[in-house]
């Protein structure tokens, strides 16, 4: 069987998003346990193959658009069908629903069956829910996005919370829609993690981030919180992994400066896989206050180095972390701030979260993740074959 994927979310832009990761991991896992399957990528014009995908796995470069910021939308609604029937694709995989409308979209018509994976619906349950809706440019995108995903022939999200609210939003059956948990990854490390921190400039003890700048990560009250614990004797720099560049970026770091603790931060991004890996396992702990996730890997990546991990419990955080986190309300900066504080001077909790979360993590493997996928993918080319 050959399977299309769209791997155009492992450009240097989005391969560090929650999709990128996704898909990054997902690729190196089906290489290793679906011997029997081809797979073909597609990846963005210009964009060689990056170097941590499997050499077993083709590797296609869509056509360059003339059409600027749309290019992304020119080149799936038009160029991707074509190559797709050329290359004679019996299963078609997007990993992701994009909310900028210079991603690409959902993809429809590729003469073949067509799994989507729909992470969550956060711009819908949780931004527009709050008031906080997207800008109308992308909000009118990705409705039109999700509708296209929410009729792919089956859809794939990475927790039970996210699935009941698929089914419940799209009045879908339950039955064209599979929960497959994320993996938690296997650590890599250089050898040396102290040149890792020192070439980063990053100090111990820190607090780790990992995630971006959208108000959904709640890095302002995160920012508060360190704050109102650093008065009250916390020892600690906070470290925040985010994505190179957002229009939220600015508001934040002004904020850090007004609170005065901007001296303490540290913001990267861009960095190897060997390097994330590091601070993961040289944090005192990983603060993740989110308002709503619908899986939540990097507190799963901390739990698997057995760092201490801080966290929301909001969307489906408490389903995936269960007891191995310390749970704060990430709508009270004075909680974040005690969690925190209770990691930090509490040696016997910390080991207690570092042992639970070892435990935990290893329920979230990449290699189960792929089988289970593999496992669609054959189901819909059967189901194919079988109606043709």
């Amino acid at each position: 069987m050959r399977i299309g994927f769209d791997a155009t979310v492992l450009a240097p832009g989005t391969r560090l998003t929650g999709g990128g990761e996704y898909a990054a991991h997902l690729l190196r896992a089906l290489a290793a346990t679906d011997r029997d399957d081809s797979y073909v990528l597609y990846g963005p014009p210009g964009m060689t193959r990056p170097g941590d995908i499997p050499g077993s796995m083709e590797w296609r470069q869509l056509s360059r658009g003339r059409f600027g910021k749309l290019s992304a939308l020119y080149n799936h609604l038009f160029n991707l069908p074509r190559q797709v029937r050329g290359d004679r694709i019996d299963v078609f995989h997007a990993p992701t629903v994009h909310t900028r409308p210079s991603m690409p979209p959902a993809p429809r018509g590729l003469g073949c069956p067509i799994v989507v994976t729909v992470h969550d619906l956060i711009p819908i349950t949780f931004y527009e829910a709050n008031g906080q809706a997207l800008p109308l440019r992308m909000r009118t995108f990705y409705k039109w996005n999700l509708r296209r995903a929410l009729r792919a022939d089956h859809i794939i999200t990475v927790s039970e919370t996210s699935k009941a609210e698929i089914v419940r939003f799209a009045g879908i059956p339950g039955e064209r829609v599979s929960a497959i948990y994320n993996g938690a990854g296997r650590p890599c490390t250089t050898g040396d993690e102290e040149k890792s921190l020192n070439r980063l400039g990053v100090r111990r003890p820190f607090i780790l981030f990992v995630g971006s700048w959208e108000p959904r990560k709640n890095l302002r009250r995160l920012l508060e919180g360190f704050d109102s614990a650093g008065r009250d004797g916390l020892d600690a720099d906070l470290v925040l992994i985010v994505e190179r560049e957002s229009g939220h970026a600015a508001e934040i770091l002004r904020y850090a400066r007004t609170l005065g603790c901007h001296d303490r931060l540290t913001f990267l991004h861009s960095i190897s896989d060997s390097d994330v890996w590091a601070l993961y396992r040289q944090a005192e702990m990983l603060a993740y206050p989110s308002l709503y996730e619908g899986f939540g890997l990097p507190p799963v990546q901390a739990m698997t180095c057995g760092t201490p991990v801080v966290s929301s419990p909001n969307g489906a955080l408490r389903e995936v972390l269960g007891e191995a986190a310390l749970y704060i309300d990430p709508l009270e900066p004075g909680s974040i701030a005690t969690g925190l504080l209770e990691v930090s001077r509490d040696a016997g909790l910390r080991r207690r979260l570092s042992q639970a979360g070892i435990e935990q993590a290893r329920r979230y493997s990449w290699e189960e993740t792929a089988r289970q996928t593999a496992a669609v993918y054959h189901a819909l080319a059967g189901k194919a074959e079988h109606e043709a």
